[in-house]
């Protein structure tokens, strides 16, 4: 019997969300797809904060650089099944 690994969650980028993100510097860009990864995964991002007024299941992935610039992703994990939206 063959082992079979769990399906990723698919990402469908929201807009302009794909062009926004691969502005980022390099570090952010890391740290956020990292976070991305977990989430396709099923796993909990390492840095976020739910957005509960906005939804159940919409939270943000956050980044800060050494120049204490933010980027923030919101996601939307219940969606669709299984997928990570991002706006």
């Amino acid at each position: 019997m063959a082992f079979s690994a769990p399906k990723d969650a698919v990402i469908a980028w929201e807009g302009n969300s794909k062009e926004v993100i691969t502005a980022f510097p390099d570090a952010a860009k890391y740290n956020l797809g990292f976070d991305l990864r977990l989430l396709q995964q099923g796993q909990q991002p390492t840095d976020y904060r739910p957005m509960s007024s906005v939804g159940p299941g919409v939270f943000e992935l956050r980044d800060q650089d050494a120049g204490m610039v933010s980027r923030d992703l919101s996601v939307e994990s219940s969606r669709c099944d299984p997928c990570v939206a991002l706006f």
